[in-house]
């Protein structure tokens, strides 16, 4: 449940309130204010095992780490292209970032140029373990980043978020209703909490029919409702675009 907030006067450079909740300051997005303008129900959906949607990374498509290298520029190039459209902030220290076929095959490119792994058996299980990040049918799979700027602050903000993995927290917001992330587990533990989470949201039939049929006037979210961390923004047009094809 999202927390009762009374919001301050101070409106922040980055487009966030200061707020106090239970005595305690903290940062919520602007857009919480616009939750009340979106009713109905909560599709809830349990994950299962379907065959996989997105086309996956083949060997055939590996490039040799000299030639790689010499392409790794490009590479990178056109991969901020693509993150970009597929990338948002969901208030000032999380960031989740969609993926794809492509964004997956960088990342095996890069695992294999780092650790200069070559063999073939090796190349396949790297292959094997990054296309467990693509979506299934009727699902969006992404990564959750916590980002910490000041490392200072890194051990006090992930206590602060802990837990943000172990209940319905990240939700996919449509005018009709919401679709709750689904954590990969074991990411965390008690006693440690990871900056870096895998998630799925399981969109069944009705919720990607949801995204690929909203009207122009419609608008979707991306909501954080964490005991101690909530905001809301909007997903822009390029990202639904973007996730629409994931989709087709």
């Amino acid at each position: 449940m999202i927390p009762d907030i009374h919001f301050d006067d101070d409106i922040t450079s980055n487009g966030f309130i200061a707020v106090k909740e239970n005595g305690q300051e903290i940062k919520a997005s602007i857009w919480l204010m616009m939750l009340e303008a979106i009713k109905g129900t909560h599709h809830r959906y349990s994950l299962k095992k379907e065959d996989q949607f997105m086309k996956k990374v083949s060997a055939t498509e590996i490039l040799p780490n000299n030639i790689y290298s010499d392409q790794r520029a490009e590479a990178r190039k056109r991969i901020i292209s693509i993150k970009k459209d597929r990338s948002i902030n969901l208030g000032p220290l999380l960031r989740i970032v969609f993926e794809n076929h492509d964004t997956v095959l960088f990342q095996i490119q890069e695992m294999l140029l780092v650790e200069g792994i070559s063999d073939p058996q090796k190349v396949q299980e790297e292959i094997d373990t990054y296309n467990e990040l693509l979506p299934a049918k009727n699902e969006l799979s992404a990564v959750l980043f916590i980002e910490i700027t000041s490392e200072d602050k890194v051990r006090e903000t992930l206590d602060r978020l802990r837990g943000i993995d172990r209940q319905p927290s990240i939700h996919l917001v449509f005018p009709s209703g919401k679709i709750s992330a689904i954590f990969e587990s074991d990411r965390s533990e008690d006693s440690k909490m990871s900056s870096v989470h895998y998630i799925r949201f399981p969109l069944g039939n009705t919720g990607a029919s949801l995204l690929k049929n909203m009207k122009e006037d419609e608008k979707a979210f991306l909501l954080a409702d964490h005991p101690a961390y909530s905001a809301m923004v909007q997903l822009p047009l390029p990202l639904l675009s973007s996730l629409r094809s994931d989709l087709d």
